[in-house]
């Protein structure tokens, strides 16, 4: 059986939507503007991997 990771990286984020790092950090950091759906363990970064699909569709459709 394939189990499906429910949390990707901010990183692994960024190559889905084909940015570097860097700005896929900043997109992460920028909730006041619609950033994509994510959240803090420590200091880890982690996005709901569901939300930010239709995160990214919501964007397509601007």
């Amino acid at each position: 059986m394939i189990q499906q990771r429910l949390t990707i990286t901010v990183e692994e984020a960024g190559n889905l939507m084909g940015v570097s790092r860097a700005t896929a950090y900043k997109i992460a950091g920028d909730r006041q503007a619609n950033g994509f759906p994510c959240y803090t363990v420590g200091r880890a970064i982690r996005v709901k991997y569901e939300q930010f699909l239709k995160w990214f569709e919501e964007l397509e459709a601007i």
